[in-house]
């Protein structure tokens, strides 16, 4: 086991320390999460949302609905040898401000995000770091639903890593903000 990690350690850097080389592999995937117990029972919605996830593959574009809804990006490691588990890390919604958009439509524009993207290098960093484990879980919302207001509170209760331009103003923000940046 001790020589899959040593597989993981380039042989560019022998005057280090192996424990240090592991450690530079590592750091692009570690990311700080809040998982805060009384946000999450602050239930954001009375609207019923039914979650569906898709592995987030070309192939399962047409798969998507083709209706607005609120939408999570979620890494998950499938295996038989841990217990289900996912860690979501991007809320967001479409249909809001721009009616055509589906859930569909905002897929392809992630697929597009994946492969590049200058302005949103974040999410293209989101995208490739986990590509073989990350999935798309959307649900589409009946039709008067505030979609801004949902991901809003979808967004304050969760705190998702990769959302932090998105996170309401208030309290729940400033407390972030002090909170990732001490």
């Amino acid at each position: 086991m001790a020589s899959k990690f040593l597989d993981l350690v380039s042989e560019n850097a022998p005057d280090f320390d192996l424990e240090v080389q592991l450690a530079h592999k590592l750091m692009p995937f570690e990311r700080r999460f809040l998982l805060s117990p009384n946000l999450w029972r602050n239930k954001p919605t009375t609207v019923q949302l039914n979650w569906t996830s898709y592995k987030f593959t070309k192939e399962n574009k047409n798969s998507i609905p083709e209706e607005k809804g609120i939408y999570m990006f979620v890494v998950s490691h499938k295996a038989d040898w841990i217990p289900e588990n996912n860690y979501i890390l991007y809320v967001g919604q479409t249909g809001y401000k721009k009616p055509h958009r589906t859930l569909k439509v905002r897929y392809q524009d992630y697929l597009n995000d994946q492969k590049s993207s200058r302005d949103r290098k974040k999410i293209n960093e989101m995208l490739n770091l986990w590509k073989d484990d990350i999935y798309f879980v959307c649900s589409t919302v009946p039709p008067r639903t505030h979609l801004g207001k949902l991901e809003a509170r979808l967004t304050e209760c969760l705190i998702p890593p990769y959302s932090e331009g998105d996170i309401p103003v208030g309290e729940i923000k400033k407390a972030i903000k002090v909170l990732r940046n001490p």
